[in-house]
């Protein structure tokens, strides 16, 4: 597998080598604007396409557009900032497969990146943030649920290790999901892997 990246940030770029890397994949191919990206996709093909959205000529929709056509089958991931809810709808839009931001850590980045590379679309929404002004923080037990959701764990698992009930545990796994805004276990998971640091 090689990824394809444009982006013009040596941080970034030293970050996703580090992903190749893990998978013992050669190194990514770098294109410093997405004229150069496009002109590669017409004779190459990668397993994943990342867009830094940090690059100037990534911010019109149909620049988007145009590499995830230009790449289809394969994926496209936009990499922001920090989260932006107008920028992740314009993404889900262009037709790319992912939108992930900066503000995640590195394992969450490359989770995001497994997740589509198996065929999973995957748009974080602003999780790790409670969903009101009034919610409190997750309490011991529900810590303690979602260190095992982490590890993909089960509820009839969790429920084991914990000693608790299943009926238990789905009812934790909810208010997990309510308190961190995620849309299901897959979120809450990718969320506790940056505040369970």
């Amino acid at each position: 597998m090689q990824m394809a990246i444009a982006s013009d940030q040596a941080l970034c770029l030293e970050g996703f080598a580090g992903y190749g890397a893990t998978r013992g994949d050669p190194a990514p191919a770098i294109f410093a604007d997405l004229k150069a990206l496009l002109d590669a996709l017409a004779t190459r093909s990668f397993s994943l396409v990342v867009i830094d959205l940090a690059l100037e000529e990534a911010q019109p929709i149909a620049c988007l557009r145009a590499v995830a056509d230009a790449a289809a089958p394969t994926p496209v991931v936009a990499l922001d900032t920090r989260f932006n809810a107008r920028r992740r709808t314009e993404v889900i839009g262009a037709g790319l497969a992912g939108y992930l931001v900066k503000t995640m850590n590195r394992q969450m980045v490359f989770a995001g990146f497994d997740l589509v590379l198996a065929g999973v679309p995957y748009h974080v929404s602003d999780v790790g943030r409670p969903s009101g002004p009034t919610e409190s923080p997750l309490t011991d037990r529900q810590v303690e649920v979602l260190r095992q959701l982490v590890e993909g764990k089960s509820n009839k698992e969790i429920a084991r290790l914990l000693e608790i009930t299943t009926p238990t545990v789905k009812l934790h796994v909810n208010q997990i999901l309510k308190r961190l805004g995620a849309r299901n276990r897959t979120e809450a998971a990718m969320a506790g892997l940056n505040l369970l640091d």
